[in-house]
């Protein structure tokens, strides 16, 4: 529902010829309230009732949650700050070429997300003991990433010119260099949700604070000497 109703309403837009990004942002958002409405609804009617005596517990509830969404806010600002210094420093074009490997190597990284999501709900469950069970899970994703990792490696060259066209050659180099960090990052990714399973949102917190503080300067540093290269490198050192 949360992605076909707003294409529903775009082509409303289109129909009615008032299509303009302003009236596209304007029913995004309000479906976006209606949309958390129901779900509110159904969650307070669907929900066990906390006791008087709970608030404790709904405290913790919303600290842990607040946590949460803050790594998620992190992980917006790392994106949306360097496609913004990316079309600064060199142009919107940049910015498009970026954006593709990085899509691409965001697929790999589904490998890694899914064993994260398990991750989470048996560290949540289990403590101690599914932690020693992480480092057998870490080699085997380690394993599959680099074999994804070196098959698009291969490929690349053949599957953007297939995909794309030749005007689409940049994007290779950095698809490449990107596809460098996808190890790192797809075990990071479950790590943390294996922290945040156990009640640790805070070190995680931290970690991807630095995390976003590195690979900015790292951008800033390295831009200026290797242009959009630079900025897929940020992301691997």
């Amino acid at each position: 529902a949360a992605t076909v109703i707003p294409v529903i309403g775009v082509v409303l837009l289109w129909f009615f010829s008032i299509v303009s990004v302003a009236n596209i942002l304007l029913i995004q958002l309000i479906i976006g309230l209606i949309i958390s409405a129901v779900a509110y609804i159904m969650l307070a009617k669907n929900v066990v009732r906390y006791e008087k005596n709970s608030t404790l517990s709904i405290k913790k509830t919303i600290r842990y949650g607040s946590k949460i969404y803050l790594n998620s806010i992190m992980n917006y600002i790392t994106n949306r700050s360097t496609w913004i210094i990316i079309g600064s420093v060199l142009d919107l074009a940049a910015v498009g070429v970026f954006t593709i490997a990085q899509t691409i190597v965001e697929k790999i990284y589904l490998i890694s997300d899914s064993i994260a999501t398990i991750i989470f709900t048996e560290s949540s469950s289990q403590g101690e003991k599914n932690r020693n069970r992480i480092k057998k899970i870490i080699f085997i994703n380690s394993f599959i990433s680099v074999f994804l990792a070196s098959l698009a490696y291969i490929t690349a060259e053949t599957a953007i010119t297939m995909v794309f066209g030749e005007n689409y050659v940049d994007v290779i180099a950095i698809l490449q260099v990107l596809l460098f960090a996808v190890v790192p990052y797809g075990n990071w990714r479950i790590i943390s949700q294996a922290l945040n399973g156990s009640g640790e949102p805070g070190t995680v917190n931290k970690i991807e604070f630095l995390n976003v503080v590195l690979v900015l300067s790292g951008i800033m540093t390295l831009i200026h000497s290797y242009d959009i290269t630079g900025v897929a490198m940020s992301f691997v050192i």
